[in-house]
């Protein structure tokens, strides 16, 4: 998924994300915490964005920070390409690769017992 999200950033003239290992464990918790949901969701109880949340919790700072959220129904070869490619369909999801004061991205992936894939990017500057 960094490859792809790379590839796009350059194909459209912006610098590569570097890979973010300090926001690893909360984009791997915001994945898994969508599994089984009817859907997709930026936001938890208190209709607050989550990931906003677990970034102040683990006191990790940022000027601008964002999230893209995807399932996929099966997790086969071509899952990845797939993904990304419908993240760029989406106008929101594609604001959020293509933001050029994004440097740093993680991904995560959780995945439930029918095979059903979940992928949460963690964006930051």
């Amino acid at each position: 998924m960094l490859d792809l999200t790379n590839a796009d950033r350059v194909s459209n003239g912006l610098d590569p994300l570097e890979f973010d290992p300090e926001t690893l464990t909360i984009a791997r918790a915001r994945a898994a915490s969508q599994l089984g949901t009817p859907a997709l969701t930026h936001y938890d109880a208190n209709g607050d964005l989550a990931f906003v949340h677990l970034l102040a919790d683990a006191h990790i700072g940022y000027a601008l920070a964002g999230e893209n959220l995807a399932r996929a129904g099966s997790a086969d070869a071509t899952v990845t390409g797939r993904v990304e490619q419908a993240l760029m369909k989406s106008p929101t999801h594609r604001r959020n690769i293509l933001e050029r004061t994004f440097t740093r991205v993680a991904i995560g992936s959780a995945t439930d017992g029918q095979g059903q894939l979940t992928i949460a990017e963690v964006y930051r500057n």
